[in-house]
């Protein structure tokens, strides 16, 4: 394997490790620029289940979720039966990362459940030890830097690649605009929004990651049908697990983490409020309709749920009758990734976006609202993605944590609210 290869015959294989799929998303755009800037084939692995997920199927393929044509504009793609072929049955002749040594194999813990998904999903041996090169990170935001650094595996058929750049260079952003969903995602993100609404409508993300307030000893009533407020909260503005606390009084504990302000912070919300917020931004964009997707306990917050229904007219996929899963049979409602990716679409079609600056599903929507709001800024500087809310939110149609906002001082402005 040694010898010249000709280009068409290099393979590209991202591994993924076992976070969810909107983590996966950044393993696999990074994989992209690696096999573009190389000119090598990058091989469709499988999407693989979240660690500590036991529901559903261990592995998507990968066209379930994604066009792998639309990739195809990026960068040459291959199956992963062509791959596995192709590598002399799944072997690595390299294996490089930017996430230093603590990875993948031979490790106790998650590691070596990343390690046991990545072999049993895609039929590749490890030996990545004995292969491993770490690469610096910030080395990798040009097209040249990473053709310097991967020179060494010029002669090489098959290497791995596992890790994350957090900063897309200029000439590389349109990559995001080429991972788009299946074509049976957006024709059934199509006709759900014809049967909700007929019209243009607010799409809203909710990520309340209630175990965050459990850990900062934040206990909310546990019938959440009920409106309740929690009060006294100023002597729990730090607490013993780290976080930071805003808001005095609500009926509901979000996790957040506003840009430049704060790493992690807690926010305590009131109902009206969060009604309030909808329905102005609804006021603003002259918009009836709202659809919503939630991480909620459906069952236990079902009368804050009718509530919100009456008061801001949301809709969800649960609305939508057996019909419409008869016509779209494919989509696999027991697989939460499957359902998840065609929720995102939904809010990628919508109007205007709220969304959950610390959610990386939130952040997945942004990547596939991206292509029609790309300004000159997005051409000519680097862009990181825990800033891509900035850049969308200068289009004034998305809007990151409204959930932040209490009583009357429940505004529009997109600007990151200072911790107190």
């Amino acid at each position: 394997d040694r010898d010249e290869i000709d280009s068409s015959q290099k393979f590209l294989i991202p591994y993924l490790t076992g976070l969810g799929v909107n983590n996966q998303i950044w393993q696999y755009l990074s994989a992209m620029h690696i096999a573009k800037a190389t000119n090598r084939t990058l091989c469709l692995v499988p999407w693989i289940r979240f660690y500590l997920s036991a529901a559903g199927r261990p592995s998507i393929d990968f066209d379930e979720l994604f066009d792998p044509a639309r990739i195809g504009d990026y960068a040459r793609v291959a199956d992963m039966t062509t791959c596995w072929t192709q590598c002399k049955s799944g072997r690595f002749n390299g294996f490089y990362s930017t996430q230093g040594p603590k990875l993948p194999c031979c490790k106790a813990g998650k590691e070596a459940i990343y390690e046991r998904a990545f072999m049993r999903n895609t039929g590749f041996h490890h030996g990545i030890p004995k292969l491993l090169t770490e690469l610096p990170r910030e080395a990798l935001n040009s097209m040249d830097g990473v053709r310097r650094l991967m020179a060494p595996a010029d002669k090489d058929r098959c290497i791995g690649f596992l890790g994350s750049m957090f900063d897309i260079p200029p000439q590389n952003v349109l990559a995001l605009n080429h991972l788009t969903s299946a074509t049976s995602i957006q024709d059934a993100a199509a006709e759900a929004t014809r049967r909700l609404f007929g019209g243009e409508y607010v799409a809203v993300h909710w990520r309340f990651e209630e175990t965050k307030c459990r850990e900062a000893g934040l206990y909310l009533p546990p019938d959440r049908s009920r409106p309740s407020s929690i009060k006294n909260m100023d002597q729990l503005r730090t607490t013993k697990a780290g976080y930071g606390i805003r808001g005095s009084w609500g009926d509901f504990c979000f996790f957040t983490s506003l840009k430049g302000y704060v790493v992690r912070s807690l926010t305590i919300a009131n109902e009206q409020s969060i009604f309030d917020g909808i329905n102005r931004v609804k006021s603003r964009h002259g918009l009836r309709h709202v659809f919503l997707s939630t991480d909620i306990d459906v069952k236990q917050a079902a009368g804050f749920l009718k509530r919100l229904r009456a008061a801001t007219g949301v809709r969800m996929l649960s609305d939508l009758d057996a019909s419409f899963w008869q016509q779209f049979h494919t989509i696999d409602r027991k697989q939460s990734d499957v359902m998840s990716r065609l929720e995102q679409e939904i809010c990628i079609r919508s109007k205007s976006f709220v969304g959950t600056s610390t959610s990386s599903w939130t952040g997945s929507v942004l990547q596939g609202r991206l292509p029609s709001h790309i300004t000159e800024a997005l051409h000519t500087q680097r862009i990181k993605p825990e800033n891509l809310p900035y850049y969308l939110t200068r289009k004034e149609d998305t809007y990151i944590d409204m959930e932040v906002c209490s009583g009357s001082n429940c505004e529009l402005s997109t600007e990151p609210i200072p911790t107190p």
